[in-house]
């Protein structure tokens, strides 16, 4: 489950001191009362201890147990907030420790527009080139910009054939793996059948992780993080019938969160986080904390699910949070070259994230805006020297 600092309590408030001032106050008043009260109501010899004690030690012992009392409770109190704000820290330092445990990326495939080769996807973004080609869908005179996989083939056969090339990735370095390694998968696939059956895609000894989308990514580190896991998502938006400003993807992306026997990885990915796109710039904020990142060291920024623009709570973040992106230049919007990559989207922007940290060495940022307007974004790092495990 996503880690939600906010929901820890506040530091409890401090208990209010005694006032030194009102509380001689109060003993003078106590005296001057015991003195009126006993010379009052004395009627024999003004002498003996009965009658300085009623005269004044009465007075002053009722004072000093009323002012003990007072300062029991002041003592008690601060024990008991000093006690709930360790609590609090305590609760906060673990959930931080929580949020900042990442994931090593070993493997990417993506099939789209621009061919198989994932190492050209930031090029694609950073040259500007558009792969939806405009067109009107049969029966329609609607003229749609979609970006098609293949003209030639029907969705489903084409489909298979980016499924059978990221397979005869996957399979092997699964094969390679460990037998104590446990295996997690999610498959995300939008995909028309049309006259075409589609086999389902089957993964020796997988277990199925929940969650849709980056939730996928953020409920594995959840589980069992000490024993040694991976987990492989395939993903997949292939229409008959497209929509405006859509395209089509197919991609695979392999975990684990433990060093492999090889160095096999390629970045370190950590932990995703998730707020409402009204709260941006918290957002911002938890991913740089996850990944333990200052902002300047952001160099790059992919985005997704904005459509062909962002908006004025995006750039509002990051001039709050001090991030130096430039729509264009430094911040990319998938949408303007591949187009809504439904399923595909977020893994597709974290696999153009990842491939710019290998290839430039520097942290990059990702974020994925939802239908139901919720953010998720995080913070992709070059991958760590040594065999150092990561918590």
């Amino acid at each position: 489950m996503s880690v939600n600092l906010d929901a820890i309590p506040d530091k409890a408030p401090r208990p209010v001191r005694p006032i030194t001032l009102r509380w001689l106050l109060f003993l003078i008043a106590c005296l001057v009362t015991g003195a009126i009260t006993t010379l009052w109501f004395w009627k024999e010899t003004r002498s003996g201890s009965v009658f300085w004690y009623s005269f004044f030690v009465f007075p002053f012992s009722f004072w000093l147990l009323c002012f003990g009392i007072r300062r029991l409770g002041y003592q008690c109190q601060q024990v008991w907030a000093d006690g709930w704000d360790r609590e609090c820290q305590a609760i906060r330092e673990r959930e931080i420790r929580r949020g900042q445990r990442s994931a090593r990326l070993i493997f990417t495939h993506a099939s789209t527009p621009a061919g198989h080769d994932v190492t050209q996807l930031p090029v694609t973004l950073q040259e500007k080139s558009v792969l939806m080609s405009q067109g009107t869908l049969q029966d329609q005179d609607e003229v749609i910009q979609y970006a098609r996989l293949s003209a030639e083939l029907p969705a489903a056969k084409h489909f298979m054939m980016a499924r059978d090339l990221l397979l005869a990735d996957v399979l092997p370095l699964m094969a390679a793996l460990p037998s104590h390694w446990r295996r997690y998968c999610s498959i995300q696939l939008n995909v028309s059948e049309s006259d075409v059956r589609i086999p389902e895609i089957s993964l020796p000894n997988m277990l199925t992780c929940p969650g849709q989308g980056l939730a996928v990514l953020d409920n594995w580190l959840d589980i069992d993080p000490a024993s040694p896991s991976v987990l492989i998502i395939i993903a997949a938006d292939v229409q008959d019938i497209p929509l405006n400003i859509t395209g089509e993807a197919v991609v695979a992306l392999m975990f684990s969160n433990h060093p492999l026997p090889e160095e096999t990885e390629l970045v370190i990915v950590h932990r995703p986080h998730r707020e409402p796109v009204m709260r941006t710039s918290v957002l911002i904020e938890r991913a740089l904390l996850w990944a333990k990142q200052a902002a300047d060291n952001i160099h790059n920024g992919w985005l997704t699910g904005w459509g062909t623009s962002t908006d004025s709570v995006w750039s509002t973040a990051i001039e709050q949070q001090g991030l130096l992106l430039k729509d264009g230049e430094t911040s990319w919007l998938l949408e303007k070259s591949f187009g809504d990559t439904g399923y595909a989207a977020p893994w597709l922007a974290l696999i153009c994230a990842s491939e710019q940290a290998r290839q430039e060495q520097t942290a990059q940022l990702y974020a994925h805006k939802t239908r139901a307007d919720q953010l998720w974004g995080g913070v992709i790092t070059p991958s760590l020297s040594g065999k150092q495990e990561i918590s």
